[in-house]
């Protein structure tokens, strides 16, 4: 994502990018030309996919910390 955002950006981006602030990005690019929207939507779908693992690792962290719970200090 940050590769492709780089591309995206005149004189690129940071070393380190969280997904808020690719999304902030995103939101302010104009993207023009076939190559700019192919670009721009891959980035999109590669944030959502992004949220999606987050999401997914929170709620195994949260099953994670009920069973240790239930395991009790052994």
């Amino acid at each position: 994502m940050h590769a492709v955002l780089c591309e995206l950006i005149p004189g690129g981006f940071g070393k380190v990018i969280t997904a808020g602030q690719a999304a902030r990005v995103l939101d302010t690019i104009v993207s023009s030309g076939a190559i700019a929207r192919a670009y721009y939507e891959f980035v999109w779908q590669f944030l959502d996919d992004l949220r999606g693992l987050d999401t997914q690792l929170r709620e195994i962290k949260k099953k994670l910390a009920a069973v240790v719970r239930q395991a009790g200090p052994h």
